[in-house]
């Protein structure tokens, strides 16, 4: 399955802007979002992003997550990576398009960066 995930900003032009870059990576990449899912606004000092740990909570293996960009997928380092061990334990993988960067765990060396796609 795959996933888009945004999370919103007071600046609603800049999510309508996030949106656009997902749907036109979807569709340059041949890719079906089956769920968007949108995270409202950060409260300053929140230290969880709630809609995201549902979303690594229910993700599969081979599903997809979407992203803008990787600052999108924690409010800190250690929500971040957090977040990237649960989906890596599920076998899923995060693709961001700003920094191109395709994350997947690989049983086979261990690691989970494929670089820029």
């Amino acid at each position: 399955m795959i996933y888009a995930y945004i999370r919103e900003t007071p600046n609603q032009e800049a999510t309508k802007v996030k949106r656009q870059k997902i749907d036109r990576y979807a569709v340059d990449h041949h890719l079906k979002v089956a769920e968007w899912v949108i995270e409202p606004t950060v409260a300053k000092g929140q230290r969880i992003l709630p809609k995201l740990q549902v979303l690594a909570e229910k993700l599969r293996e081979g599903d997809i997550i979407l992203s803008c960009s990787i600052v999108d997928l924690g409010v800190s380092i250690h929500s971040f990576l957090d977040f990237l061990n649960d989906c890596f334990a599920a076998k899923g993988s995060i693709q961001t398009i700003e920094e191109a960067y395709s994350l997947h765990h690989d049983d086979t060396t261990n690691s989970f960066f494929d670089g820029i796609d």
